[in-house]
């Protein structure tokens, strides 16, 4: 005996498609550019000002700065690199040698 499953539709439930959308979104930190007043404020925080006098004299939000001053969030965005600039550069050179002589 087959259950009855019809298709999650807007005229059968009208909230579903709001529900379906909220279900998608993931919890994934996004890394923005920094803000241009940042390593000045970080700058002015080391040397005695408050955060809450630097975020307002720099426009930034409070948490932001207190998470940059504190050292929280101080991981780079991204995978890790797997080869090292200097073997990038050693691959780089064998290709291009490689693809030179026709074996590419």
């Amino acid at each position: 005996m087959a259950a009855n499953c019809s298709p999650v539709t807007s005229e059968a439930y009208p909230s579903a498609p709001a529900l379906l959308r909220s279900m998608d979104k993931s919890r994934k930190r996004q890394y923005t550019q920094a803000h241009p007043g940042m390593e000045a404020a970080v700058t002015a925080v080391n040397h005695g000002t408050s955060i809450r006098m630097a975020t307002e004299r720099y426009h930034l939000p409070h948490t932001t700065l207190a998470n940059k001053v504190n050292g929280k969030h101080g991981k780079k965005a991204g995978r890790p690199s797997t080869f090292t600039m200097e073997e990038e550069a050693e691959i780089t050179e064998i290709l291009v040698r490689c693809s030179k002589i026709g074996v590419l």
